[in-house]
């Protein structure tokens, strides 16, 4: 499940429904397409670390949690309007939480 939408296993279904949904799965276009803009103009080394680049969204947050600490930036970034677009032009998968969690993590690092 790549997509939190959850597909029938029943044998009697086969193997086209999970192929139908793929050609037709709205985040896997939108990665698809995200691959294809970082791609335009890449190294073909840049191409291949990209092809096998796995997104983490434990790995950012942690990022994240580091970056306000070691830079002792304000918990309310994270409700920056400018922040929040540039995290986006980055990853449209990122998740931004809230400053009181942000606020917590910070504290347990």
């Amino acid at each position: 499940m790549h997509c939190h939408e959850y597909l029938s296993g029943k044998q009697s279904v086969g193997t086209s429904h999970p192929k139908k949904h793929l050609e037709r799965c709205k985040l896997r276009s939108r990665v698809a397409e995200f691959v294809d803009k970082l791609c335009a103009g890449a190294t073909p080394s840049d191409i291949e670390r990209l092809e096998n680049w796995i997104y983490d969204s434990d790995l950012a947050h942690r990022a994240l949690v580091r970056m306000i600490v070691l830079h002792e930036l304000p918990f309310s970034i994270v409700e920056y309007d400018g922040f929040n677009e540039f995290v986006y032009s980055l990853n449209p998968l990122f998740k931004i939480v809230s400053r009181t969690t942000i606020k917590l993590d910070c504290m347990g690092f």
